[in-house]
């Protein structure tokens, strides 16, 4: 179904519809199971029509999972390490872009990196969403900056005790 088709009034700085969001948003996704799935059914609400952004870049460990495969195979960019992403300087500001750091890049040594591209992407039109498997793995001043938290399933009560604060 071509969602921009039917609603041209939607500008394509607007999420699709069914989906109440602004962009740029700054996104922070946790759960046990089915975190993958929720990435690639967020990126695929997010391709219907014309597509929302410009560009979507995921950077991950794990290059050789199933679901990254053929996420890659649709044009989408993966990419093994933080380092690897290009400066956000470079992405063209009049378009909207995405970016989802995985839960295997959330290392101590690549914590300023995605922080930065977190809190700053959004004065390049570049939305981002930081998905990890526990909530408090996530950096506080991520988790306190974010425009939108995604709770997936939390079989921790630890978890669901630092989300309710």
């Amino acid at each position: 179904m071509n969602y921009y088709a039917q609603t041209e009034h939607i500008p394509p700085t607007l999420a699709p519809p069914g989906l109440d969001m602004v962009l740029p948003f700054k996104a922070v996704a946790f759960g046990n199971l089915g975190l993958d799935s929720f990435i690639y059914d967020l990126i695929a609400l997010f391709c219907k029509g014309g597509g929302t952004f410009k560009t979507i870049t995921i950077v991950t460990n794990r290059i050789k999972s199933k679901c990254f495969d053929e996420l890659k195979g649709k044009g989408i960019i993966v990419l093994p390490c933080v380092h690897n992403l290009r400066p956000l300087q470079r992405f063209n500001e009049k378009e909207p872009h995405l970016i989802v750091f995985d839960d295997n890049t959330y290392y101590p040594e690549h914590i300023n990196q995605v922080r930065d591209n977190f809190i700053r992407g959004r004065y390049h039109n570049i939305s981002v969403l930081v998905a990890a498997p526990q909530y408090y793995v996530i950096d506080s001043m991520t988790r306190g900056v974010s425009n939108y938290l995604f709770a997936l399933s939390s079989c921790n009560k630890r978890d669901n005790t630092l989300m309710l604060k």
